[in-house]
Formats: C-alpha cells, sequence, structure tokens
C-alpha cells in the first residue's frame, strides 16, 4: 500500500485498537525499518535464486540518481529471458522480463570504476550467501543498458570497455530509446525562438508559485475556489526527461489558462496590497508573455 516507514506508529495504535495482541519487539522505533529490510533482504535471496536458476542470457540496465542528501546511488535492473512450461513440463515460450535487482550506494565518484566496483561488490555480497551469483552473471552477461553516456559506453575507459575486460567477452551496448528520443527531439527544437519562449514561461510559472514561499501559491488556490476552478501544482521541465516533464507542464497551463491569467492579473493589479512590488512586477511579467498570442498558439500545437 506505500505506507511509509514514519506512519509505522500509528499502524501500530491501530491494530491495538483493533485487540490484537503486538507482543513486545513491534514498538521500537527501528523495528519498521528491520522488517523493511529483512522483507527486501529475503525477496532479494529469492530473486537471485530464481535468476541462477534459470541459466539463460541477461543484460544489465543500470543508471545513476542522487538522494536529497547529496548520496550518490546506482540503480539495477536485470533483463533475462523466462522460459514458460505447461503442467506437463512443455516449453510454451521464451520471453525477456525485467527484474530489479538493487539499489546500490557509490562513493564520491561516479565514474565507471565506481560502477564496476559497486557491482562487483554486490555480485560478490551474493556469492557470501552462497548464490553463487557472480559465476552465473560471468557465463550469463550479454548485454548492457545505459543512457549512453560516456561514462558508460566510452570506448577505453566506460563501464561497457570494462565489462567486457572483465568478462573476456563481446558484451552488447543498448542505448536507451527513451532517452535517445529525448536527445532527438530536444536538440531539434534547441534553435527556435517559439519554442525557447515557450519553455522559459513554463519553468517561470513554476518558479512564480514555488520559489518565494507559499503565499503565491495559497492565492492562487483561493483564486481557484473563488471561480470554481480546478487547482494544478504546476511543474517544471527537466532536461533529462523533457518530452514527458514538457508535455506534462504544458498540459497544466492549458487547462488551467484562465485561472492563471486570473490570478496573475489580481496579483499584478495588487489593489488589497498583499504583495510587494517585486512580486507585482513578476506576475505583471509572467502575465504579458502568457497573454502572447504565439504562445497559446504554440501550446495548442
Amino acid at each position: 500500500l506505500n505506507i511509509p516507514l514514519f506512519q509505522h506508529e500509528n499502524m501500530i495504535k491501530l491494530l491495538k485498537s483493533l485487540k490484537v495482541n503486538m507482543g513486545e519487539h513491534h514498538f521500537d522505533r527501528t523495528s519498521a525499518l528491520r522488517m523493511s529490510l529483512q522483507i527486501s533482504d529475503s525477496f532479494h535471496r529469492k530473486l537471485v535464486k530464481h535468476i541462477v536458476s534459470l541459466n539463460l542470457p541477461i543484460s544489465v540496465i543500470l543508471d545513476a540518481t542522487t538522494d536529497i542528501r547529496g548520496k550518490h546511488y546506482v540503480i539495477v535492473y536485470l533483463k533475462a529471458l523466462e522460459e514458460q512450461r505447461d503442467v506437463n513440463g512443455q516449453l510454451l515460450q521464451v520471453k525477456p522480463v525485467v527484474l530489479f535487482y538493487k539499489l546500490i550506494e557509490l562513493g564520491m565518484d561516479e565514474d565507471a570504476n565506481a560502477y564496476i566496483e559497486a557491482l562487483h561488490n554486490s555480485f560478490s555480497e551474493d556469492i557470501e550467501k552462497e548464490l553463487k551469483f557472480d559465476q552465473s552473471v560471468s557465463k550469463l552477461i550479454v548485454g548492457l543498458g545505459s543512457d549512453g553516456a560516456s561514462v558508460m559506453i566510452g570506448s577505453q575507459n566506460g563501464l561497457l570497455a570494462k565489462l567486457r575486460q572483465k568478462y573476456n567477452r563481446n558484451i552488447y551496448s543498448v542505448h536507451c530509446m527513451a532517452h535517445k528520443f529525448n536527445l532527438a527531439s530536444g536538440r531539434a527544437w534547441k534553435n527556435h525562438k517559439t519554442f525557447q519562449n515557450v519553455e522559459n514561461l513554463i519553468n517561470n510559472v513554476y518558479n512564480f508559485y514555488n520559489n518565494r514561499g507559499h503565499k503565491r501559491k495559497g492565492h492562487l488556490s483561493n483564486t481557484a475556489a473563488e471561480m470554481k476552478e480546478i487547482y494544478y501544482e504546476y511543474s517544471q521541465i527537466f532536461r533529462v526527461r523533457w518530452i514527458s516533464s514538457e508535455y506534462s507542464a504544458v498540459r497544466k497551463i492549458q487547462k488551467s489558462f484562465v485561472l492563471l491569467s486570473a490570478d496573475l492579473k489580481l496579483i499584478a493589479e495588487n489593489s488589497e496590497k498583499d504583495f510587494n512590488a517585486i512580486t507585482t512586477q513578476e506576475a505583471k511579467d509572467v502575465l504579458d508573455q502568457l497573454n502572447d498570442r504565439h504562445f497559446f498558439r504554440f501550446c495548442i500545437f
């Protein structure tokens, strides 16, 4: 149900109110985390045993991310072939499946050496659990899926080159198609003036309502209630997720165009003297951009 760990105490209270005998050890503040880690470890062992039992080719799919604390991680999926058989053991088909392997914390470095070391250490941990996973990987790995960055597919010092060297075989590289399409689309529009203006306005709307506390956003919410319009949380454009973030951001502005225009006009006029001169001027600037006929025409396009 995606219930977060910090709700553990409330879940315990709920169960106690239902007269469930909770014992003693569930009440510790770290018990939810311990249970989650135990479940995670159990599922991971089952997953690795399953992959080893398949004894079919696998590919590694990975990408890096950074959390809010600035720690670096690499998320790893395994793409494998899986046999489907009937009740009599007769082979029906072999289909590809993508399986979540692990989220691995990286050190300070994010180069190919850091990735290969992180994968090696993780596979080695599974060896220590008598799963012999590293041996299976060395025999079965055939491909690498990534975002196509040089740290991933560099011919000399990329992760692909190091995997080929480590496992002494030609490992195929696949550049994520969604990422390639993202790069191609962004490049195609790069020098289009109207498009650049639309992007700037989308980010300006997001920044106007999100970068100066909650007052502006609260004003928008109140305006939406008075006008009986739907209130949207506006989005910004993420370059690495350009197509999906662009579409989502444009749709929200398009669907709330009347509300957004009305709210910016109210702030710009500032008849209630609720806002300072900087805010009213910013509202005027955004409103002028929003009322440009080229903008709305391009949004529809």
